[in-house]
């Protein structure tokens, strides 16, 4: 579930910023974002 939810939220504000600041700063967001849920990944893995 939170998957899901966080993955629309992610959208929505990738939308938002790309209306509002350019392509080129809401893929930096976006980068930004798969990057700290691989963290997110990482780390909940390594804890398993």
């Amino acid at each position: 579930m939170k998957g899901i939810l966080s993955g629309k939220l992610k959208n929505a504000v990738h939308g938002a910023l790309t209306k509002e600041l350019g392509q080129d700063t809401a893929k930096l967001y976006k980068d930004w974002a798969n990057l700290t849920e691989y963290a997110d990944n990482l780390a909940s893995a390594s804890t398993k």
